[in-house]
């Protein structure tokens, strides 16, 4: 069973400091490149303004480099090449297909805690494209990029844990475009497998 670690949000929180001068010319490299899948922690929530509201539960699937990675917007981190959700325990509508994979993960900044140990890795996954149909017949296809953060513990090296996804604003675009909503937030928590160790140089 894979074993997660929960971190003390709040306390932390309030003593991070964006990492930038110096730091965004260093290195990560992870442990095991490869094949990764992230699974939710109960679902995947997509909701507008209570116009759209869906979850479901997915699962993430894709590669992972194993570097070194330049700490610089826009670096490449790895792939998702596959998602897969059961349509039965969706609730509130359904997501029927996704669209343009491979999706491109990237590396977005990474997030110190003082005294300067990483604490979380900011991540995009681009050019994500989710068509989700609602109770009331509502079909929505929404393209963007979702914005999330993985969480690290201990020193460098550090182990890395749940992937946070949260906040993530995606357009619009279909036949149906009056209807559906001008952005959709997704939000959820997965879980990384294999267990990944991270080592900033």
């Amino acid at each position: 069973m894979q074993r997660l670690r929960w971190l003390p949000f709040g306390v932390l929180l309030l003593v991070s400091v964006l990492a930038s001068g110096s730091a965004a010319a260093r290195t990560i490299s992870f442990e095991r490149a490869g094949a990764i899948t992230l699974v939710t922690l109960g679902t995947l929530l997509f909701s507008a303004a209570s116009i759209v509201t869906v979850s479901c539960p997915v699962t993430l699937t894709g590669t992972l480099s194993r570097g070194p990675i330049r700490e610089e917007p826009g670096e490449t981190l790895g792939s998702i090449t596959r998602v897969t959700t059961t349509a039965e325990r969706c609730a509130g509508g359904a997501l029927v297909q996704v669209l343009g994979l491979p999706w491109r993960i990237t590396f977005e900044r990474t997030l110190v805690v003082l005294p300067y140990r990483l604490y979380d890795l900011g991540v995009r996954i681009e050019s994500t494209a989710w068509e989700l149909v609602t109770l009331e017949f509502l079909m929505c296809l929404d393209r963007g990029t979702l914005e999330g953060l993985v969480a690290l513990a201990g020193e460098n090296p550090y182990a890395v844990g749940l992937y946070r996804l949260n906040n993530s604003v995606l357009s619009r675009g279909n036949s149906f475009e009056r209807l559906c909503p001008e952005s959709v937030t997704a939000t959820g928590l997965f879980s990384l497998a294999p267990e990944q160790t991270l080592t900033e140089a």
